[in-house]
């Protein structure tokens, strides 16, 4: 459990933020002295400062855009906060937005953006029976729980807290681990599916360019393919067999038994020029792909037979490095050979084409040669034209045989997506009366409302989510609908005690839902965290009130204030305008 301390700077970039249990208000107030807009005073960057302690990139590349935070040159900002019960704190600076110090209170070390990405990721986030989860999400996750009025206003859909770019299947992998349902076979699913999309991509350009390069379909290139090959064959078979005048008869077997065999050494050429930038290409993807490959079976490996064995993080680390290294100098070696070769088989071609031209110039002179030149050319040209449409096509039938295997295992993790779906309906339809609840208690009334988890028959996209609320509420009710989502999901965070972030950061959430809403909705907030855990909140002054038209709120409004900024730049933030 992850919940925060405070926020302040040893350089006194900002004045000090105590955090505490329960609703926190960050609240906006327009002086006494003008009447400007308290838009821009430091809510919305109060949340992004919490944000760029916690790794993310956006915030980090707010804060070092040079034309609108100059003042920031030289500063620091930390973050405390208490995992389990054991106070830590992170800083970060404003000159070196890759330099962190991080540990507990009084003993912090230097990291990297990365290696404290790796630490935060198994602290506040872990895989429990029924949900999996993977390091890299660590970020995305975070986004559900710090949330600012930018990227709030971005967000269209409720379950789509992350990005408008991401994958439906990821997004609903990420929202099943904060419901606690079975997500490990959708993300499979999801992996396969974002495979084969690459795949028919990468087909797809290779179809286009051979159809540009041949002007013609594949399918009628896939027909012609046998007959260049019997084309190649007869012209081989005609250079053979050519018979010259007696006088010449000896340059004219030399020159076919030449010709004949540069015909036959440019493909192997062409061949080990292929595989010799398929191993330059694997230097930059294959080793790679090793790698995450190992990291993800010992990470299994550990989930699985956690209780035997313990393996450091360091030392999977270096098991990583120790497997791209051998898989480094095997490529190097591979590579040499493969040069060596090719080396090889230049020179053998220079010295047969420097005895054809030796040839070609006592034989030019007769008249029978020019028909052996005009043969030999057409064999050359076409059999160039046939090599390449072979590698072709046959790199475009091996990717569709990849895709048919993997449309085989996405067909066998739909049924296993539908088994899971089965064995928590209960706990899905449970989710569905929750929201109802909530709904009602915010806005007095159900009717209308739904949290639908559905199971449909699209294989590559089985499970659909949606949301709503009573259509009356118009005005801000994709605000609501959005805020009464995220509620939904907290209240099962707490109830479970989950190994999770036990804050929920909403800024500019409430823009647009009326008075008497806010009041019910932060009446049911400050009844679910019962100092179990904080909501922190922004508010300008005239967007909150203690009561309004019978509602009045059950806490003391001011006693939730952590922090007020004003209109006048000495009570803003950073104590000036920006």
């Amino acid at each position: 459990m992850v919940i925060l301390k405070k926020l302040y700077s040893d350089t006194e970039l900002i004045d000090p933020v105590v955090f505490k249990e329960g609703i926190n208000i960050v609240l906006g107030r327009y002086s006494s002295s003008t009447n400007k807009e308290i838009n821009g005073i430091g809510k919305s960057t109060l949340v992004r400062l919490i944000d760029y302690c916690f790794l993310s990139t956006k915030a980090k590349n707010d804060f070092f855009n040079p034309k609108q935070y100059p003042f920031l040159e030289g500063h620091s900002i930390t973050l405390r906060f208490e995992i389990d019960g054991i106070d830590f704190e992170i800083i970060r600076f404003f000159s070196e937005s890759n330099k962190i110090l991080f540990g507990k209170e009084g003993n912090l070390q230097e990291y990297s953006e990365s290696e404290l990405k790796e630490i935060l990721s198994s602290e506040f986030f872990k895989s429990y029976n029924p949900t999996y989860y993977e390091p890299s999400w660590f970020r995305s996750l975070m986004k559900f729980f710090i949330k600012d009025d930018i990227n709030h206003h971005e967000r269209r859909v409720p379950y789509n807290f992350v990005s408008p770019h991401t994958r439906k299947n990821l997004l609903i992998v990420y929202n099943f681990y904060l419901f606690g349902l079975p997500n490990y076979n959708l993300y499979q699913l999801d992996e396969y599916d974002r495979e084969i999309s690459d795949l028919r991509k990468v087909k797809g350009r290779i179809v286009n360019s051979v159809e540009s390069e041949f002007g013609k379909k594949i399918g009628e290139l896939r027909g012609e393919l046998l007959e260049l090959e019997e084309k190649v064959k007869d012209f081989q078979k005609v250079l053979e067999e050519f018979n010259f005048a007696k006088t010449f008869e000896d340059l004219e077997n030399e020159l076919v038994r030449i010709t004949t065999k540069i015909s036959k050494l440019l493909p192997k050429i062409q061949e080990l020029k292929r595989k010799l930038e398929y191993i330059q290409e694997s230097y930059q993807v294959e080793i790679e792909i090793d790698i995450e490959e190992t990291a993800t079976y010992y990470e299994r490996l550990q989930r699985e037979l956690g209780k035997f064995i313990k393996k450091s993080l360091q030392d999977i680390i270096n098991f990583r490095k120790s497997l791209a290294e051998n898989r480094k100098k095997y490529l190097s070696r591979k590579e040499k050979e493969l040069n060596e070769e090719l080396n090889r088989l230049w020179k053998e071609y220079h010295q047969l084409e420097s005895k054809r031209q030796k040839i070609y110039k006592i034989l030019d002179s007769k008249g029978e040669f020019s028909a052996i030149k005009t043969m030999y050319e057409r064999l050359l040209e076409e059999a160039t034209k046939y090599q390449r449409l072979k590698e072709a096509i046959q790199k475009i039938e091996e990717i569709e045989e990849e895709i048919r295997e993997k449309e085989r295992e996405v067909e066998i993790l739909y049924y296993q997506v539908v088994e899971d779906y089965a064995n928590y309906k209960e706990k899905i339809d449970k989710l569905n009366l929750d929201f109802r609840n909530i709904t009602r208690k915010c806005t007095a009334t159900s009717e209308g409302s739904y949290l639908l988890i559905e199971l449909g028959d699209d294989r590559h996209h089985p499970i659909d989510i949606k949301v709503d609320i009573p259509k009356s509420l118009s005005h801000g009710r994709n605000q609501l609908k959005i805020l009464l989502y995220d509620l939904c999901i907290f209240k099962g965070l707490i109830d479970n005690d989950r190994p999770v972030p036990f804050f929920l950061i909403h800024d500019g959430v409430f823009h647009g839902i009326d008075m008497k809403t806010k009041i019910r909705t932060l009446n049911y907030i400050n009844d679910l965290l019962n100092d179990r855990a904080q909501y922190i909140v922004t508010f300008n002054e005239d967007e909150i009130s203690e009561e309004f038209d019978g509602e009045s709120l059950n806490f003391n409004i001011h006693d939730n204030v952590i922090t007020i900024y004003e209109d006048e730049p000495s009570r803003m933030i950073f104590k000036r305008e920006f």
